[in-house]
């Protein structure tokens, strides 16, 4: 069992670095985009906070970051809609 199948078995000395993970403020799509979290639409944040609590990965420092960019998105009252299709 990895780490990632339960928050209970996560190695306390894990901080949920790699050194593939792209670096703060950033998400890597599962295509493998780098994307800039603030670019992220609000759809695509609430989705990829989902699938974090899904797969029980509340302790991952992705995470808090995430949480952070919608509470800001929050507070200033703005939101970032997916782009119209062509």
């Amino acid at each position: 069992m990895s780490c990632y199948d339960d928050d209970f078995d996560a190695d306390p000395e894990d901080d949920g670095h790699d050194d593939e993970d792209p670096p703060q403020g950033y998400w890597r799509t599962k295509d493998g985009k780098v994307l800039a979290m603030a670019d992220m639409t609000d759809d695509h944040l609430k989705n990829t906070i989902a699938m974090l609590k899904r797969k029980k990965m509340r302790w991952h420092w992705k995470y808090a970051q995430l949480q952070v960019e919608r509470k800001k998105r929050e507070q200033a009252g703005r939101t970032r809609a997916a782009e119209p299709v062509r």
